[in-house]
């Protein structure tokens, strides 16, 4: 692949080289539809000609609120060829959070997918004042107060109105393309509970396209399923590598339908978080289980052979001939077939988001597909390192991408240097100062080890932001402050690391708690009786219902439970200025924290 110096270049080789070939692909009305690069292209200029018409210039904010489809990716091409900036934003997202990216990143137009997200706006009306236009990407009713938003199919036709008008201005911008240009605005959690805006240059991201694609080998001929959000920059350089390469993108129905997807489309690679491929090795074994005593008695056979065969690769040591023999006739009699329950092509997979757990990822080398876990944050663009194709080590990230320099600060922290990392937080020069330093190391706030490979293992973060299973981040103070206000509520701390929802440790306020029990005439119960009481549980589970559903729904508390004790500086659960010391504190109380994850079954 020729190094294109910005994102719209590298999108325009595609066009012209692989035109003809396939692109994007969705389902509709129970049948896959296609467009071609030729049309992709056709389209995504159009766009861009008609936000020329609508007043957009060079360096403003394009929001883009709206699930996986073909239409995001083609605004994301169209508002970077009219030299302007996309701040995508997560469809989950309340209107509150909402309101406060368009009004920080001051976004003239916004793209919308459904009549749910224009309602979400609409209730933010006069609190918007920098918003100028909407497109909305399905049909909806028209409305009285409807004059500034626009249908998809109106903005296409605009664009082919004003070509004559607009396209030598439009050839202009993009020439004017280079590395330095903004190119996008990705908002991440902070524990202020106000997000930051990483703004991330053409050369930010095409730093990582120009490498991921050859270490990975992607090719035009290779196809991919996308479901991981596209406002996640994880998904979003999956999305800019395939297009780097030519290679064809199919869009998932949704998360729930991605099990079917897979096997309708059997694509060649698939990028994800650590949860699907949970569920995925969940999923199978508890098929086996349900098998009759013979078929489970070859399943455990051939999975001795394949850990066996597994742990020889990762050894580098010689297989021997028995072992490489068995190894064939399990993969034919067991592991082919589920391998054909993922489409039966996947020739890679890659992870990142989150910590992949090495048990998934020596399970699924077994099945006879390789996992290459990665590592990386928005700030990065994202990838930093990541496990090289026939070279995974499980427990480790890999080693760094060309040209990215990494090293350990003295208290293990892990330090990024390179052409990823980011121009800094979008006006807030204070928060930017923090993150890099005078050398240009940005300070990831992970602790982390470095082998004599020069692979990355990462150990323990020094921030408090979970990274819940599905790549979603959280902030639990901004959260925990919330229940804290509840005069029913004394402390709480969040739980979620690595988990597929958020729960919480909460101590109730005795005095609340003793108010209730006597207006509810529960006499002679013990302080632990008490607690288990079926109607205090419900009273705490109405405030704390209340109270996450002013946060998005991947934010909210699923389950909690009430602790009979106040977190004690004398067991060192606290700090000397009672700040929580939250990795004792789990110490202290996985059985209670692992009762609260004892069935999977809560959906995030």
């Amino acid at each position: 692949m020729a190094r294109a110096t910005h994102l719209t270049a590298a999108f325009l080789a595609t066009v012209a080289r692989h035109g003809k070939r396939p692109a994007l692909s969705h389902k509709a009305k129970g049948t896959w539809k296609t467009r071609n690069y030729e049309d992709y292209g056709r389209l995504a200029r159009l766009l861009a000609l008609a936000l020329l018409e609508l007043g957009v210039q060079e360096g403003d904010r394009v929001a883009l609120l709206s699930e996986n489809r073909p239409e995001w990716v083609m605004a994301d091409q169209a508002i970077l060829m009219a030299g302007a900036v996309t701040v995508p934003l997560y469809p989950t997202l309340t209107a509150s959070q909402t309101a406060y990216i368009l009004n920080n990143s001051e976004a003239r137009l916004i793209f919308l997918s459904t009549e749910a997200q224009v309602e979400k706006l609409m209730t933010l009306r006069g609190q918007l004042p920098h918003l100028e236009h909407a497109v909305v990407m399905n049909e909806i009713p028209q409305r009285p107060d409807q004059r500034a938003i626009f249908s998809w199919d109106d903005l296409i036709a605009l664009g082919s109105r004003v070509e004559d008008k607009h396209q030598a201005d439009l050839n202009r911008r993009m020439s004017n393309l280079g590395p330095s240009n903004l190119a996008t605005i990705v908002y991440t959690s902070g524990t202020t509970g106000e997000p930051k805006g990483a703004m991330l240059t053409h050369g930010n991201l095409m730093s990582n396209v120009a490498e991921v694609v050859p270490l990975i080998g992607l090719k035009e001929s290779d196809s991919s399923l996308s479901f991981l959000p596209l406002s996640h920059v994880l998904e979003r350089i999956s999305n800019f590598s395939a297009v780097a390469a030519g290679a064809h993108v199919y869009f998932a129905q949704s998360v729930e339908s991605v099990a079917d997807d897979l096997v309708d489309v059997r694509p060649t690679m698939l990028t994800s978080v650590p949860r699907l491929f949970e569920k995925i090795k969940a999923r199978v074994l508890d098929r086996v289980s349900k098998e009759s005593l013979p078929k489970r008695a070859v399943f455990e056979w051939a999975r001795q052979v394949g850990e066996a065969y597994v742990e020889a690769l990762q050894q580098g040591a010689p297989r021997p001939f028995d072992l490489a023999f068995k190894q064939q006739v399990a993969d034919a009699i067991v592991f082919s077939k589920i391998r054909d329950r993922t489409g039966g092509r996947l020739r890679l997979c890659i992870s990142g988001g989150a910590p992949l757990a090495s048990d998934v990822g020596r399970f699924f080398a077994m099945l006879g597909i390789e996992i290459v876990e990665g590592y990386g944050l928005t700030e990065t663009s994202p990838v930093v390192a990541f496990n090289r194709p026939g070279e995974v080590r499980f427990g480790t990230v890999g080693r760094p991408l060309p040209g990215v320099e990494v090293r350990l600060a003295e208290d293990g922290e892990l330090l990024v240097r390179g052409p990823n990392v980011m121009a800094g937080y979008f006006r807030n020069a204070e928060a930017t100062r923090q993150a890099i330093d005078e050398d240009g190391f940005f300070h990831t706030g992970d602790v982390a080890e470095i082998d004599p490979d020069g692979r990355i293992r990462i150990v323990d973060r020094k921030k408090e932001i979970i990274v819940m299973s599905n790549g979603k981040n959280v902030a639990p103070q901004p959260i925990e402050n919330a229940l804290k206000s509840s005069q029913l509520i004394e402390q709480a701390m969040l739980i979620g690391d690595r988990r597929n929802y958020i729960t919480a440790l909460i101590v109730p306020n005795p005095e609340a708690l003793e108010s209730f029990a006597k207006e509810q005439r529960l006499v002679g119960l013990s302080h632990a009786e008490l607690l288990g009481n079926s109607q205090v549980q419900a009273l705490f589970a109405r405030e704390i219902d209340s109270i996450s559903k002013t946060f998005a729904r991947y934010e909210q508390v699923k389950r909690f439970t009430l602790l009979p004790r106040a977190f004690d500086p004398n067991q060192d659960e606290m700090t000397p200025t009672l700040k929580v010391k939250r990795r004792v504190i789990q110490a202290h109380f996985q059985a209670e924290i692992e009762a609260m994850y004892a069935e999977e079954s809560v959906t995030a």
